[in-house]
């Protein structure tokens, strides 16, 4: 930590203020980007839920496509085509939702962690 201030004392000056100041405006911050994790999060949640539901509606109606073999083909095609959106959204959606939801665990239970990662982030070592 000794080693940390008088980086964040170069920081500080370069950005015009003071180590205090800094810190204040960090943790404010913080309150900003769980609000931007919750809204991320609200998107990659319903985003997926959509196109899960898409993915559904393929298959069941490939699946009815096979069973009637009304058009000539056996509707393979666009069951797995459904399948496919579902695995893809999966992987996804759920990497997105599990990033942002990781976020703002930290944010909600150590701002000051989020703060200290975000001054480290910015200093050339």
């Amino acid at each position: 930590m000794e080693q940390l201030t008088p980086l964040l004392q170069e920081l500080a000056k370069s950005l015009g203020t003071t180590v205090e100041n800094l810190w204040r405006i960090l943790l404010q911050q913080a309150i900003v980007e769980k609000q931007i994790a919750t809204l991320y999060m609200n998107i990659s949640l319903w985003g997926g839920i959509i196109l899960i539901g898409i993915g559904i509606l393929l298959t069941i109606w490939g699946l009815i496509r096979n069973h009637k073999d009304i058009y000539g083909d056996s509707g393979v095609a666009t069951g797995c085509t459904g399948i496919t959106i579902i695995v893809f959204t999966l992987v996804i959606f759920g990497s997105l939702y599990w990033h942002y939801y990781t976020t703002l665990i930290t944010l909600n239970n150590n701002p000051e962690y989020w703060a200290l990662q975000e001054i480290l982030s910015r200093i050339p070592w």
